[in-house]
């Protein structure tokens, strides 16, 4: 190593010191040629002298003496992080570096390795993972500085898929060979589905048998105990199961029970066999492609099938529905488009299906009615077009429907009354359980829809006996005779759509028996035992499930009075209000005294009727009965008039008597401001015994002409129907009943007379409101025998006032208008009549500012009459009732407080159609003020039908 300076004048001689070692001198030589094997850092300076003095030291510098090179390589390739694959040679290559005639690589921490002086590097190795390597230059001297280190990988390579080829398609449950190259040094495989786990294998192919239809993705890794190798490239498969293709029966196909019905399918050309799945049923498993089906299950029913391999299952086909019925009935009597008369029976006939076990017989849209036979017999009075269809039905369900036929049901010329009933007086020996349904059978056939049965009498003071089968295990007051089974005729009666009035005699029949003057609806103690017991009893008894024991449709006050003098008429009141409160689930109904003392001025029997001031006042005075004031409670009131003549009436006074009382009953209703109140005109068949003391043979002075005058008379008077009642002066006489015994034209008479078309008027009024005119069109009045524009009609725009001063005359318009003031409410009335004098009253609620009433008719028909529960309830504001009837007729909806008292009309004896029908109520009482919040009833009178439900006003 050589070393130099400058030279320095006046300096003949120059010394050179290493470290710490003594001088050396050059003499006047300017450099020094170093040869040293002292490895490692040194330093050197040098100084000039002569003869007179040594000169100052040079400034120190440093050196290193080195055994090898001084630089180190750079790395050429692999790349950083590179990854090479196991047993694969890979060249490991670097730059030359000065001074070295060697070198020397370095994996990880191992013992470096000599190139022989080569830059590069052969490596074949199989140890899996992350590793690094470095380089340095050597020489005779030692080795150089290491190059930087880099990382490198080694990996296995990944195998080459053979099979299946990508987007190959494979049988489910079938076994598909999966198969790739071997990879050297794998010691084992990956084989991974999709991103299942994946497979250890240990060769080089795999078997699969999957049911997972669909694509699918696989791929392969080798690996060994130093790692795993790289993924192979990815294949796609799919898993197809062969589907058989269905022929036939079509999807939705209909078969006929008990016929076969062959179901076939294209065959699979892998399949070994088929499975036949019915609904929900275990598969059929068959050989062959088709299968006969013979089954009387009706409905829907679905089908598939798959076919079977040697390995299994495949997918379902596609599922077919098939509807199983029976043979559609073809129908028979009457045919499309006959006519039938109303009330008339008629069969309607059809064939019988096999397979069948009854049948559906559907009238318009009603609910179908479940025949066991092929024949119906209908008896109806819904008068217009109708049809009928039939079908048939089995346990397993409903056939088709028949074709559909048409018929009409015209009306059956006679007269006509609103209501009809009979009065059974149950005073035979014994029980008369046996006379149900003979009593149900004349009631029924002769047109009449209630029956009055007495069920209590009034023996002695604040006593009395039931004359009905005791049915609460002997918690009923009194005593009883058994005279019948009260439920059994209720339950009887009402399977033939007729009602049931339970009547009770309020006082004791003095006639024959002596004087029982202290029991009567007067006295206090006995008024109180009969609403709180009796009526009680017969409204409240209840079976274990909390049904009613008797049923009533009403009860009866037979001949509601005071029975001896002085007449207190408030007393009277009083009991028929309490027995209102009793009544408020069903209808109050109250026999009216007016015998002719009553209605007649002077001596009886002349004719010379008295004002109606003076009946009252007569009524009130002689009998406790202040009309009016039982009108205001009551549902029916019943004016009992006489249909006898010989020793009490010709013809004629029969007839004006009749028309007389009822005028008169009707104004009392009107005045009592309860215009839900019916008047009913009772026709009393009288007899008489030949002795007064009750001895000796009946006489009677009761005639079919006697009947038709009483009937006449009150429809007359504005009755809403009448009552035909037996009376006899005896009981050991009341075998000879006026159910059982009476001449067979006494009974043509009264059926005469209850038949829904004829020669009596009905109105119909209807109203459209526009502000506050309003349009009234009573065009709807009609007469089975006058012509409609022949009937006259006369308007009363205040009726709800009572006033019977009617505000237009008698005219053949039927259509006209009034004008109201904003806010009016009350009613306005129609009466017409027809040329022999007959009339009838129809009325229309008002509510010109639409806050209360909103009658609109739905269409479509109903099988009954119901009345729903009103929506919402609990309500603030306003709650919406829905109504409907079969058939047309009048009805009545009133809304009563938990007393028993009318807080709102809807509406009273209006005559609507067949349909459905809904009604608002605002929470307002009849003269428009809101009503305490609390629970209210609300009834609904259609027909025979009296339905109630309740509601609950929130304010």
């Amino acid at each position: 190593m050589g070393f130099d300076w400058t030279a320095v004048s006046e300096a003949t001689e120059y010394e050179i010191a290493f470290d710490a070692d003594p001088p050396i001198s050059t003499g006047g030589a300017t450099e020094f040629s170093l040869v040293s094997t002292a490895v490692g850092s040194h330093t050197w300076r040098v100084r000039g002298l002569n003869s007179c003095s040594d000169g100052p030291w040079s400034t120190s510098r440093s050196f290193v003496i080195s055994a090898g090179p001084t630089t180190a390589p750079s790395l050429q390739s692999p790349e950083p992080d590179a990854v090479i694959y196991s047993d694969v040679s890979t060249l490991f290559s670097w730059t030359e570096c000065s001074g070295a005639d060697d070198y020397e690589i370095q994996f990880d921490a191992d013992e470096p390795i000599s190139t022989g002086g080569l830059t590069a590097f052969e490596l074949i190795s199989s140890v899996l993972g992350p590793h690094t390597w470095r380089v340095r230059g050597t020489n005779e001297c030692g080795p150089g500085p290491w190059s930087g280190s880099r990382s490198f990988t080694i990996v296995l390579p990944p195998p080459s898929l053979i099979e299946p080829e990508d987007g190959a398609t494979v049988l489910a449950n079938v076994p598909t060979t999966f198969s790739w190259t071997s990879v050297a040094g794998a010691a084992a495989y990956d084989l991974q589905f999709d991103a299942d786990a994946p497979i250890e294998v240990a060769g080089t192919s795999w078997s699969l048998t999957s049911d997972e239809g669909g694509q699918h993705s696989w791929r392969v890794r080798g690996k060994n105990a130093f790692g795993t190798g790289e993924w192979s490239e990815t294949r796609e498969f799919t898993i197809e199961s062969p589907v058989p293709t269905l022929i036939a029966p079509p999807d939705g196909a209909t078969i006929l029970a008990n016929e076969p019905t062959t179901f076939t399918w294209d065959p699979v050309g892998e399949a070994t066999s088929y499975d036949l799945q019915l609904d929900e049923d275990v598969p059929i498993n068959l050989t062959e492609t088709d299968w006969e089906l013979v089954s009387d299950v009706l409905g829907e029913h679905s089908w598939k099938v798959r076919a079977r391999g040697a390995y299994g299952p495949w997918d379902w086909s596609e599922t077919r529905s098939f509807t199983i019925v029976l043979p559609a009935p073809t129908l028979l009597a009457p045919e499309d488009e006959a006519t039938v008369v109303e009330d008339e029976p008629t069969d309607f006939v059809w064939s019988s299906i096999a397979g069948a076990t009854a049948y559906d017989l559907q009238f318009d849209s009603d609910a179908p009615i479940e025949v066991s036979e092929t024949t119906w017999n209908l008896v109806s009075d819904a008068l217009g077009e109708h049809s009928w269809k039939v079908r048939g039905k089995n346990e397993w369900g409903d056939g088709p429907w028949s074709a559909e036929w048409t018929f009409s049901i015209v009306p059956l010329e006679r007269p006509l009354t609103r209501e009809a009933a009979m009065f059974v007086v149950p005073c035979l020996i014994g029980n008369i359980d046996a006379d149900i349904p003979a009593i149900i059978g004349k009631a029924s056939a002769n047109g009449f829809d209630k029956i009055y049965i007495q069920v209590f009498e009034s023996t002695a003071p604040q006593a009395g006996r039931f004359m009905i089968v005791d049915e609460t295990n002997g918690s009923m007051p009194g005593s009883s005779l058994d005279y019948v089974t009260l439920s059994t005729l209720v339950e009887q009666a009402h399977a033939s759509g007729i009602q049931v009035i339970g009547v009770l005699a309020c006082f004791p029949d003095t006639t024959c028996s002596g004087d029982a003057t202290d029991v009567s609806p007067d006295t206090p103690s006995h008024s109180s035992y009969l609403v709180d017991s009796v009526i009680d009893y017969l409204l409240y008894s209840f079976d274990e499930e909390g049904r009613d024991i008797y049923d009533l449709d009403g009860i009866g006050l037979d001949y509601v009075r005071y029975a001896g003098p002085p007449a207190v008429s408030s007393n009277v009141t009083a009991f028929v209000t309490s027995a209102r409160m009793k009544c408020v689930k069903t209808d109050l109904h109250a026999f009216i005294a007016c015998w002719p003392d009553l209605v007649e001025q002077g001596s009886p029997y002349t004719g010379n009727w008295k004002s109606y001031t003076a009946l009252v006042d007569a009524a009130d005075t002689q009998v406790g009965q202040n009309w009016p004031d039982l009108a205001a409670h009551l549902d029916y009131a019943v004016a009992m008039t006489f249909a006898a003549e010989g020793g009490v009436y010709d013809l004629q006074l029969i007839e004006e008597y009749a028309d007389t009382t009822l005028s008169m009953l009707d104004s009392a209703i009107v005045v009592s401001g309860n215009l839900e109140c019916r008047a009913i005109s009772g026709v009393q068949t009288w007899d008489a015994r030949e002795n007064p003391d009750c001895t000796g043979d009946v006489v009677s002075m009761t005639t079919p002409a006697s009947i038709r005058a009483s009937i006449m008379g009150g429809v007359a008077g504005k009755a809403d129907g009448y009552f035909s009642f037996r009376y006899a002066t005896a009981v050991p006489d009341y075998g000879a009943c006026f159910v059982y015994s009476s001449p067979e034209d006494w009974w043509a008479e009264l059926q005469a007379f209850n038949t829904p078309a004829g020669d009596l008027p009905i109105g119909v009024i209807s109203a459209g409101q526009d502000g506050g005119e309003v349009t009234f069109d009573a065009g709807g009045s009609h007469d089975g025998q006058t012509p409609a524009g022949a009937l006259e009609v006369r308007w009363d725009w205040e009726y709800e006032e009572g006033s019977l001063d009617w505000d237009t005359g008698w005219s053949t318009d039927k259509v006209t208008s009034h004008t109201y003031s904003d806010g009016h409410q009350g009613i306005a009335a129609v009466e017409i009549r027809d040329q022999h004098g007959h009339s009838d009253i129809a009325i229309v609620h008002l509510d010109i500012d639409a806050s209360a009433i909103h009658l609109v008719e739905e269409p479509g028909t109903v099988r009954e009459v119901y009345l729903s529960q009103g929506v919402p309830s609990p309500f603030g504001s306003t709650t919406r009732v829905e109504f409907g009837q079969p058939a047309a007729g009048r009805i009545s909806l009133e809304i009563f407080d938990l007393m028993g008292r009318v807080v709102r009309t809807m509406f009273r004896g209006e005559l609507l159609g067949a349909g459905r029908y809904s009604v608002t109520w605002d929470g307002r009482d009849s003269s428009g003020e809101l009503v305490s919040q609390g629970m209210y009833f609300y009834r609904l009178n259609a027909g025979h039908r009296s339905l109630q439900r309740r509601l609950v006003f929130l304010r």
